[in-house]
């Protein structure tokens, strides 16, 4: 490797972490800076305010004069010409005025930290910010001359975020925007720095932790063996030496009055998968995960998984009874397994999204696997990843396959964040459909070892080799005003054209009375949007059939893997519906294929069904198994921008 290889890999890594910056940033710093007053002060635009909004004479269409023609929507962040029918976002409308072109979501983010937000950043564009990288590694090898790609990681320009106050933006000059002396700046810092900080926070917190300290010291008088073995083995089909290898729990609520604070109810009726530090091997936190629902529970907010290092602090009910939170330990910064796996010489490693996924990998053999124990993967985890292992390895993302695509869409977002960091071999291993959404599911069906054995080798043979879509058709979606970052790094690439040519279809049918662009784009195939554009055209009152076409690329198994996978291969026939309407089927079948449908009809009730489709309306994510198999159910873990989990206090106090 040499100086040249790496400043290529380093600006490929920083770029992502920009982006990741900007996006942290957006909401928080830049949007409530970028208003129509603003707006109109900064770029000297000639405008009045009417009605509760600024107008101005429109900036991009020649000959225009009218000063109410042109709308700054500060509710939506959003401007419109009603002339020229141009509109889109406040940061396209900075970049359509300040001429960007290559990457303009980003750069006007940038130029809108600057002259909007006030953060002195020591950069004001993307070019140069990967010229100032560029130059600070070369300073450093210049001063260590050194060829080891590790001893630049922690080189960074990005500021750390801290909190700005409203300030008040001037008028735009001929070089650059007036700043007062009263403004905010911020420093730059290593994000390296902040990473850091939060891991030896982490494992502070382990180590005085009074909750781990007598759960792991007395195991035997906490855990409820044969209940867990029970649970592990109808849940995820493991058994065996795996589970006291990993020292998983299973804390019954009946033994919380054992503990040192007995009002504490983070543990009960959970199963403790405990997580090692990759470096000392330690416990840092336990990640729990609730065993079920019981029916009087049903109505009550409990999460799935709660991620915890010790006892929290004492809080009060109205009714005046006291009990423990939970202090919930950095998940982010472990990988489960690593620990275990760190020394082994690794050319293929599984990330698999459940913690229970991974340990049944492992029971089969596939001993490099490791868990983030959760849907996503961040910064410091990919890190670690590029610590111990290096990016020449190859990257098996297995994460689910469910009903609302959580899964899929973050294994896409994942791949592309793997490639900024210099992985290039990532294939996304997904199972058949029809089989169940993540391994554990498909042993607990099959129960039998050795098929899904056979069953996991042809699901990597069928695997994508993620390969990223170009940077012209991502900037055609990102700059369109229309998609937010993580929609269009959700897209599968190989989609991506597609998904460009529904975009352009949407822009001519927006422009027709009583169509809404947003509620459009939840379609997910251009044929259905071309089957509502002449049905809306013929005025056609006739029953439509909505077919959206799959979103999930799997190369066609030969017949023989046919019969191994027992995929649902039924033809689609004629169905009368007993509790669906025309008007709903048509909603349902712009997420759910015809035999899901056909469930939701047969299992939900007219009101969950009405449930149902006015969440799909409203772009609401929901759990299909909510309906389906309402006692089944239990809500995902809730989880923040910075991927920690929101806690949900327990309701089954007994008061």
């Amino acid at each position: 490797m040499n100086i040249n290889v790496i400043i290529e890999n380093k600006i490929k890594y920083e770029m992502g972490q920009l982006y990741n910056y900007l996006n942290e940033i957006e909401n928080t710093y830049i949007s409530p800076h970028i208003t129509g007053e603003n707006l109109v002060k900064f770029f000297n635009l000639n405008a009045t305010y009417q009605y509760g909004h600024w107008r101005c004479v429109c900036p991009f269409h020649q000959g225009a004069s009218n000063k109410t023609e042109f709308i700054f929507n500060d509710n939506e962040k959003s401007f419109t010409c009603f002339a020229c029918k141009t509109s889109g976002t406040y940061l396209k409308f900075i970049a359509l005025m300040q001429g960007f072109t290559s990457n303009a979501l980003n750069e006007a983010k940038i130029f809108a930290t600057i002259h909007f937000a006030h953060l002195n950043l020591t950069f004001n564009s993307i070019s140069d910010y990967k010229e100032k990288i560029k130059q600070e590694v070369i300073k450093r090898y210049e001063a260590t001359k050194s060829l080891n790609i590790k001893d630049y990681y922690d080189i960074s320009i990005l500021p750390i975020e801290s909190p700005l106050p409203a300030n008040k933006v001037t008028r735009k000059s001929d070089n650059s925007s007036v700043i007062s002396k009263n403004e905010f700046s911020i420093e730059p810092s290593s994000n390296k720095d902040t990473e850091l900080n939060i891991y030896a926070q982490a494992i502070e917190d382990a180590k005085n932790s009074i909750l781990l300290h007598e759960i792991l010291l007395n195991k035997e008088q906490f855990s409820s063996i044969d209940k867990l073995k029970d649970f592990m083995h109808k849940k995820y089909y493991i058994s065996g030496d795996i589970i006291e290898k990993y020292g998983l729990m299973y804390f019954d609520r009946q033994n919380q009055s054992k503990l040192t604070h007995p009002n504490f109810y983070g543990l009960s009726d959970r199963v403790i998968f405990p997580f090692r530090d990759h470096k000392s091997g330690i416990i840092t936190g336990l990640h729990c995960r609730l065993v079920s629902h019981k029916k009087e529970e049903k109505s009550k907010q409990k999460a799935k998984y709660l991620n915890i290092v010790d006892y929290g602090e004492l809080k009060t009910k109205g009714n005046g009874y006291q009990y423990y939170g939970i202090k919930s330990f950095s998940i982010g910064q472990f990988l489960f397994n690593l620990f275990e796996i760190k020394n082994n010489k690794v050319t293929k490693l599984w990330i698999t999204e459940g913690v229970a996924d991974c340990m049944k990998l492992i029971s089969l053999g596939y001993i490099n696997a490791v868990s983030p124990g959760q849907s996503n993967l961040t910064d410091e985890q990919i890190n670690l990843l590029k610590h111990y292992f290096g990016c020449e390895i190859e990257v098996l993302l297995f994460f689910d396959n469910d009903y609302n695509n959580i899964g899929q869409c973050n294994s896409i977002q994942i791949a592309y964040k793997l490639w900024n960091s210099g992985f290039r071999k990532i294939k996304i291993v997904r199972t058949f459909p029809g089989q169940g959404k993540d391994l554990t599911d498909v042993a607990v069906a099959i129960q039998d070892d050795n098929q899904l054995q056979m069953l996991i080798d042809l699901w990597e043979k069928n695997a994508y080799a993620f390969s990223p879509a170009s940077e012209e058709h991502l900037n055609i979606l990102l700059n369109s005003g229309y998609y937010t970052d993580a929609e269009v790094f959700s897209i599968d690439p190989r989609d991506i054209e597609e998904e460009i040519a529904k975009f352009n279809l949407l822009k001519k049918l927006s422009q027709q009375n009583g169509i809404d662009i947003k509620e459009l784009k939840q379609i997910k195939n251009i044929t259905s949007i071309l089957e509502l554009k002449t049905n809306n055209s013929n005025d056609n009152t006739k029953d439509n059939v909505f077919e959206p076409a799959s979103t999930t690329h799997i190369t066609p198994p030969s017949r023989n893997e046919v019969e191994l996978c027992k995929t649902d291969t039924s033809q689609k026939t004629e169905y009368y519906f007993m509790n669906i309407s025309d008007a709903q089927l048509y909603r349902l079948k712009q997420k759910f294929d015809i035999d899901t449908i056909k469930e939701i009809d047969e299992k939900c009730t007219k009101e969950q069904i009405i449930s149902m489709v006015g969440k799909i309306i409203s772009g609401i994510p929901f759990n299909l198994d909510e309906y389906l198999y309402p006692e089944k159910y239990t809500p995902s873990v809730l989880i923040d921008e910075n991927l920690n989990p929101i806690i949900i206090e327990p309701e089954d106090i007994p008061f």
